[in-house]
């Protein structure tokens, strides 16, 4: 049906959802409308695609639209999600500037691998003079300086790891050392990861969508309540929430079978033409493993080599600023600054620890 034509019943029960009527029967649907069954669940369907709601069965069998104590706009966020959001924005900001300050850092400190760059010089001008396979002082000096600006520490690539439990668990891959014939991970992305720490993989909203739309192909279409609570792990409000909105973002019907159960049928999308397989996994909550946050990421000696590099840093930036307490200009680019970033690299990884 056209959906013009259902324009002046969905204004209608939207109205009574703005007077605080917020629990539905189709009855109630087709009463307030005056429309046929089949076109009032059409106007349901749109509405509790633009409004939380929890499906739900009375004792009598009959299926509920409870829309809540309170209307709510999907995606429409809550202070508490605002507040998270604000948080989470001040610390991108906050995680920027500090990946700057450390890119400078390892600039104005690149001296200690001026060592590291004569060595490789020494074994490139050492070589057999065909050329074959030399590493130039400017190809080595281009990376490691592309190394030290590159500020996103791994790929978009998700392999599974095995923590010392022997649990599996998703993680990105780090990125490569800049180094010829380096491999590994850098030793710049190390750095970000000792102070910010690692990015985790996280589990979207359409990451469970999209769990859940495999199961249904799978199971002819079907899915029950539990099944989405069993997939995507959430419980109570805000499962029934999501079980609402699949429905009515794939078009399904919510059924009550003759045991009194409540499930989805979502006959049209296991049409398909081609037969090909959904690869994406189905994992259960229950067995679906989180890894503890990692601190850093790093190995050990890899994080014994970055305190003691910036240790070095910390004592360097404290003799400048004793030292040249006659220039304020030198005391505060040699010596306070760096000294603020230094101090950074062990208490944001501290307070980290303390979350």
């Amino acid at each position: 049906m056209d959906s013009t034509s259902l324009l002046p019943s969905l204004q209608s029960l939207e109205q009574k959802l703005q007077q605080n009527q917020l629990l539905f029967t189709l009855g109630d649907a087709s009463s307030i409308t005056g429309k046929p069954l089949h076109e009032a669940k059409q106007v349901m369907t749109r509405l509790i695609e633009k409004y939380d709601c929890s499906l739900q069965i009375t004792d009598k069998g009959d299926l509920i639209y409870n829309f809540g104590p309170v209307l709510h706009q999907r995606g429409e966020q809550t202070w508490a999600e605002w507040w998270f959001g604000v948080k989470n924005t001040l610390w991108t900001i906050f995680a920027y500037i500090l990946r700057v300050g450390i890119a400078v850092m390892l600039v104005v400190y690149f001296t200690l691998f001026l060592v590291v760059l004569i060595a490789i010089i020494i074994a490139a001008l050492s070589g057999d003079g065909d050329g074959d396979g030399d590493v130039g002082f400017g190809d080595v000096f281009g990376d490691i300086f592309k190394g030290i600006f590159d500020w996103n520490t791994n790929t978009s690539i998700i392999h599974y790891s095995v923590d010392n439990q022997g649990y599996g668990y998703r993680e990105y891959d780090s990125k490569s050392s800049h180094l010829p014939n380096k491999k590994g991970k850098s030793f710049t992305a190390s750095v970000y990861d000792f102070v910010l720490g690692p990015n985790r993989v996280k589990t979207t909203r359409e990451d469970n969508q999209k769990e859940v739309i495999a199961f249904l192909r799978r199971n002819k279409g079907i899915i029950t309540r539990p099944e989405v609570m069993g997939l995507a792990g959430w419980r109570g409000k805000e499962a029934d929430n999501f079980f609402s909105e699949i429905v009515a973002k794939f078009n399904g019907e919510a059924q009550i079978s003759e045991n009194a159960v409540l499930y989805g049928d979502f006959h049209e999308l296991v049409r398909t033409k081609s037969g090909t397989e959904d690869d994406t996994k189905i994992i259960w909550y229950w067995d679906e493993y989180e890894a503890e946050y990692k601190l850093t990421g790093n190995t050990f000696w890899r994080n014994v080599s970055i305190f003691f590099m910036n240790i070095f840093n910390l004592f360097f930036s404290m003799a400048f600023m004793g030292a040249t307490l006659d220039n304020i200009w030198l005391a505060i680019f040699l010596g306070y600054i760096p000294f603020a970033f230094s101090s950074l690299f062990f208490i944001v990884p501290l307070f980290r620890l303390s979350l």
